[in-house]
C-alpha cells in the first residue's frame, strides 16, 4: 500500500494506477511492474493502449480502451512534471 493516493486508476481487468510520485500495472496475471516517475521517459498514446518509455530504453505497453487513454496519458504526464 503507497502512502500517495492515487490520482488516476483505470477500472479495467488489468487495472493502471498512477500515484503521485510512481505508476504500477500488472505485466501479466500474477506480477506487477512499478515504474518510479522520475524514471519515465515519455508516455505516448497507441492504437491498442499507451505505452510508456522508460529513462533506460525499456518500454512497456498497457492495453487500454479507447476511453481510458487520455485521461492515463494526462495523469502520467502531470506526474512526471
Amino acid at each position: 500500500m503507497s502512502k500517495y493516493p492515487i490520482i488516476f486508476k483505470t477500472n479495467y481487468f488489468r487495472p493502471l494506477k498512477v500515484f503521485k510520485n510512481k505508476i504500477s500495472f500488472p505485466k501479466d496475471l500474477i506480477r506487477t511492474v512499478t515504474i518510479p516517475a522520475k524514471q519515465i521517459a515519455s508516455a505516448e498514446k497507441v492504437l491498442n493502449g499507451v505505452n510508456i518509455e522508460t529513462t533506460g530504453g525499456k518500454r512497456h505497453l498497457i492495453p487500454m480502451l479507447f476511453s481510458g487513454r487520455n485521461e492515463a496519458i494526462d495523469a502520467i504526464i502531470e506526474i512526471i512534471n
